[in-house]
């Protein structure tokens, strides 16, 4: 139940249940590869989830970021992509590299480590929410009432699935 919840709010919320203007041009193209992207981060979860229970973390996520970091740039380098920023941008860079890779790739092979691969899955379709909320704080992006009523859903929904451990 509660991994249901969580699910059909993170539709809900990503949505705004505006399921029927499906755009089959560009969005389409990009929604799919974001779907591809999610299959390979199911695979890797799981993998990780093994991982996890044999070794140490951080040499794990130190080893699985150099390992994507390479494989990203040779991919950079073989489209001809350039690597000219702005000091500032770099900040960025770095910044968003401590946090959203190093940071939450621990945080999030504890999880697999502590509560098993479903469960760590289902509890991380709440970055959606997270998303949105930012989204509404730093972007002035707008948030229906169906997408504030649809995160607490989901939040309760967590909170169902903690008590199932």
């Amino acid at each position: 139940m509660a991994i249901l919840l969580i699910l059909i709010c993170t539709i809900i919320l990503t949505t705004n249940l505006q399921l029927l203007s499906v755009d089959f041009g560009v969005k389409f193209f990009g929604n799919l590869l974001i779907l591809l992207g999610t299959l390979f981060w199911a695979i890797d979860n799981n993998f990780s989830k093994i991982l996890s229970q044999k070794g140490d973390i951080i040499h794990i996520v130190s080893l699985k970021s150099i390992c994507g970091g390479t494989i990203v740039l040779i991919a950079s380098y073989a489209l001809g992509l350039s690597f000219s920023f702005e000091l500032l941008i770099i900040l960025y860079l770095v910044i968003v590299g401590i946090f959203s890779i190093g940071l939450s790739l621990v945080l999030f092979m504890l999880g697999l480590k502590l509560i098993g691969t479903t469960k760590t899955s289902v509890t991380f379709a709440t970055s959606s929410l997270f998303g949105a909320g930012f989204s509404f704080i730093l972007l002035n992006e707008s948030l229906s009432v169906i997408q504030i009523s649809a995160g607490f859903v989901m939040l309760f929904g967590v909170y169902l699935l903690s008590k199932k451990i």
